[in-house]
């Protein structure tokens, strides 16, 4: 093939090649996204804090029965973070440690007898023979038969002898014929303290407002589980 045939199948390529692009439609390189792969993303998305845990403090009282736990103050972790360049620490939630009471008093597990009595009750002035935590007087009549305690809440009144039970002692009432309840010793009897000296045995009283109240009669019970949760105020 001599050189001017070369020439010639070289300009009918070039023109192919035009008219397909004319027809078609031209192809650019402006028309490509650019896909960013920089992966030095926020770096407050890659820093690493670390977990502080919570001591645990132990107190001891004897206002609790031996052996007795409760938490006072719940633990919660806390969250540091070290910045790498500088080496400062910041904080990022702080930790709160954990306290609990572990009781040495006398232990409170107890059964007995539950009975009832009225603010009316023949010989009864509604006063109880317990003053409270702030040393003030308290009548059934007038203040009811619910105490508002500190720790515990709203509660029922109970008499008890003073002997086993101090003033201000917080017991849950356990029974077969009834839920589960708690009262606070605010309250004594002659009964009471009568059947532990003589018989060594454990009566308490539950406070009803009157005497006619049907739950009188109604909550007198035998094999009653007491469980001291607090001595005394």
């Amino acid at each position: 093939m001599n050189s001017y045939l070369l020439h010639f199948v070289g300009k009918l390529i070039s023109l192919i090649v035009v008219s397909t692009a004319s027809l078609f439609g031209s192809y650019t390189l402006n028309n490509v996204e650019t896909v960013n792969t920089n992966t030095n993303l926020n770096k407050s998305l890659n820093r690493i804090n670390t977990i502080v845990e919570y001591d645990t403090i132990v107190q001891r009282t004897s206002k609790l029965p031996f052996n007795n736990k409760r938490v006072i103050v719940e633990g919660e972790f806390g969250l540091v973070y070290e910045n790498p360049t500088t080496k400062k620490t910041e904080i990022i939630k702080e930790v709160v440690n954990e306290v609990v009471e572990v009781g040495t008093g006398p232990k409170g597990d107890f059964s007995g007898r539950l009975t009832a009595y009225g603010a009316d009750c023949k010989g009864c002035s509604g006063t109880v023979a317990c003053k409270t935590k702030d040393k003030k007087s308290f009548n059934l009549n007038k203040d009811g038969i619910i105490y508002n305690d500190s720790e515990y809440g709203d509660i029922r009144i109970l008499a008890a002898t003073h002997e086993i039970f101090p003033c201000g002692t917080i017991i849950k009432v356990s029974r077969e014929s009834d839920e589960p309840f708690i009262g606070i010793v605010m309250d004594t009897g002659y009964a009471m303290r009568t059947a532990w000296k003589e018989q060594n045995k454990i009566v308490i009283d539950l406070a009803f407002l009157s005497q006619k109240d049907p739950g009188v009669h109604k909550t007198t019970s035998n094999n009653v589980d007491y469980n001291v949760l607090r001595w005394g105020w």
